[in-house]
């Protein structure tokens, strides 16, 4: 969570507990983890794109009322190479661009990376010792 000093959050956890079972797999695929993600958010009130993942297999565009900004959640799970994962924010925007969005989500895209207005995340889930996984954000710097 941020520090009291802080302005901006940089981490989100949500607990596994809370989430209805079917939700949930025992074995996590690129797919069903970024479907968990998207379930939770949609649960807590952002707007995830419903068509961007489609076509965008390794990540979710995401929209918080009242936040003149899009987050993309890229699973941190999925990319395990530290190379890779040091250079993403440049390797989405080259495959999101490059890849065919529907209009409504690349304007919008397009909007945002103009104007600095996308946040980069990186979910994971945190194992707990007690049992009680958490699903986690942490913003990327």
């Amino acid at each position: 969570m941020p520090l009291v000093t802080s302005q901006e959050v940089q981490r989100i956890e949500f607990d596994l507990q809370r989430v209805p079972k079917e939700w949930l797999s025992s074995d996590y695929t690129r797919g069903t983890f970024r479907e968990l993600f998207k379930r939770v958010l949609e649960h807590d009130g952002y707007q995830v794109s419903s068509t961007f993942h489609r076509f965008q297999s390794d990540g979710l565009m995401i929209q918080q009322k009242g936040f003149d900004q899009v987050f993309l959640l890229i699973s941190q799970r999925s990319y395990d190479d530290s190379a890779l994962r040091q250079y993403w924010k440049n390797w989405i925007k080259k495959r999101v661009l490059l890849n065919k969005h529907p209009s409504h989500d690349m304007d919008l895209l397009k909007k945002h990376l103009a104007e600095n207005k996308v946040v980069y995340l990186l979910g994971d889930i945190q194992r707990q010792p007690s049992g009680s996984d958490h699903l986690i954000i942490i913003r990327d710097a």
